[in-house]
C-alpha cells in the first residue's frame, strides 16, 4: 500500500518515556511518576518480538500507563507503531481490558487514518500477561478505502 510505511502512530511513545520505564524496571521494578504517585513497574516482550512496559498503581487498582511496540503488516508493507494506551482500572480478580480507537489525518492530503488497538490481559503480584491486537484503515476522503494493515493476535507476558 503506498504511503503506509512511516506512518504516525496516533500514540508515539517517546523514547524518554520507554527509557523511564526500562530504567525502572532494571533498577527492581519501582519508579515513582511523582512525589505521591509511586507505582510499580513491569516489562517484557511481546510475541512479535517487542516491547512491553506497564506502570501498575501502588494500591494496584489501575494500570497508569501501558507502553508497547507492535508490528502491523499490509499487503505490501509492513511497520511498528509505538504505542501508549493510558489509564485502565484492574479488576478485582486481576484482568484488565482497554479498547483505544483513534482517527488523525493521513500521510497523504485527504487520506485519514482510522487505529483500534486493543488489549486485554491479567496482572499479578510479579507478572502481567495477556493479548493485544492492532488494526489500522486508511481511507480517502471520499470514503474509498486505501487499505489496511494488522497486527493478528499479539501475546505478551511482562515481568516485575
Amino acid at each position: 500500500m503506498t504511503g503506509i510505511k512511516g506512518l504516525r502512530a496516533p500514540t508515539v511513545v517517546s523514547a524518554l518515556a520507554v527509557a523511564g520505564l526500562v530504567a525502572a524496571v532494571t533498577m527492581g521494578g519501582s519508579l515513582a511518576t511523582g512525589a505521591t504517585t509511586p507505582g510499580v513497574a513491569y516489562g517484557g516482550d511481546t510475541s512479535q518480538h517487542d516491547q512491553v512496559f506497564f506502570l501498575v498503581s501502588s494500591t494496584r487498582q489501575s494500570i497508569k500507563r501501558i507502553a508497547l511496540e507492535w508490528d502491523g503488516s499490509c499487503a505490501d508493507d509492513e511497520f511498528t507503531v509505538n504505542a501508549t494506551l493510558g489509564t485502565v482500572q484492574i479488576k478485582p480478580d486481576g484482568s484488565f481490558a482497554k479498547t483505544k480507537q483513534t482517527t488523525e489525518e493521513g500521510e497523504n492530503p485527504g487520506w485519514s487514518d482510522h487505529w483500534t488497538e486493543q488489549i486485554t490481559g491479567r496482572v499479578t503480584s510479579d507478572r502481567i500477561t495477556g493479548t493485544f491486537h492492532g488494526h489500522l484503515v486508511t481511507r480517502r476522503s471520499n470514503g474509498s478505502l486505501v487499505g489496511e494493515c494488522d497486527s493478528g493476535a499479539v501475546s505478551f507476558k511482562a515481568l516485575q
